[in-house]
């Protein structure tokens, strides 16, 4: 699950990249277009260029790479240049916190510090 929440993030983040980095360059920007019934990540323009945004997760699937066909055909056929981009999947999501091992430990231990005597008081 953890995977999937991260993954997410890493996909918003790039189409949020993408945003800032062609509204820098005076370009106007639409999220979440969709033509024909086909969604699309990104629509970017200024003066007659468009370019159209797709963002994939890494490695791609059968399925996937049928949906960017033909999202590329419908693009194409639109007058939209099209562009695909890969993001990859996080492999094992690692994150050290220095100080929560020590924690984990001391609270372990003051557990079953109090369960020992809580046996013996009861006569466990």
């Amino acid at each position: 699950m953890l995977n999937n929440y991260l993954t997410q993030a890493i996909h918003n983040a790039k189409i949020s990249e993408l945003e800032e980095f062609y509204r820098n360059k005076s370009y106007q920007v639409i999220k979440k277009q969709t033509v024909e019934d086909m969604a699309f990540d990104l629509l970017v323009k200024k003066g007659d260029r468009q370019i159209i945004f797709d963002v994939k997760t890494a490695p791609l699937t059968t399925i996937a790479k049928e949906s960017i066909l033909r999202q590329q055909k419908l693009a194409k056929e639109k007058g939209f240049d099209f562009r695909l981009v890969t993001v990859s999947r996080p492999k094992s999501p690692s994150i050290d916190i220095e100080w929560l091992h020590d924690e984990l430990v001391k609270k372990f231990d003051d557990a079953s510090g109090r369960i020992r005597q809580s046996c013996h008081t009861r006569f466990c």
